[in-house]
Formats: structure tokens, C-alpha cells, sequence
């Protein structure tokens, strides 16, 4: 059976997000999402090479890459479907 593209999307999300909670250290995404709720900058990821890490603003969906060189770095509240 395929893979629907929302699945496909919701899938490649989760483990956006899941990568981001382990490059940061972070017992849960849960937890790494109620973090980022309160600060000014929470973890963010390329979603094209989907290596670089660093801390962005909440509402990051075109942030800086230094690895690929591309602005596809992503919030994790925006990958969660927070804001």
C-alpha cells in the first residue's frame, strides 16, 4: 500500500523531531516542545540535509543552513504544528 504525502509528511516530522530531542539531550519531544513554548529560542532543524542543529526563533520556517548553505531550518514548534 503507498504512503499517503500527509502520512509521508507527518512521518519525515516525527523524526525531525525526534532527532532534534536526541541531538539536544532532551528525555522527551514533549518535554523539548514545553521548553521551547517558554523561550525566546527553541531547537530548529534542516529539513533538507537534516543535520544541522541550532537554536532559533519559535517561528523559524526558513532560517539558515550552514551545512547544505540553504534557508530550510525549521522550529520545532513549527515542525510539531504548534504555531
Amino acid at each position: 500500500m503507498k504512503e499517503s504525502k500527509d502520512a509521508m509528511v507527518a512521518r519525515v516530522r516525527k523524526q525531525l523531531l525526534e532527532k532534534l530531542r536526541v541531538s539536544y539531550g532532551i528525555k522527551t519531544v514533549d518535554a523539548m516542545l514545553a521548553s521551547a513554548i517558554s523561550d525566546g529560542s527553541c531547537p530548529s532543524i534542516c529539513v533538507m540535509c537534516r543535520e544541522y542543529t541550532a537554536d532559533y526563533e519559535p517561528d523559524c520556517v526558513e532560517g539558515y543552513c550552514e551545512e547544505c548553505e540553504t534557508n530550510t531550518v525549521a522550529s520545532c514548534l513549527i515542525l510539531a504544528g504548534i504555531i
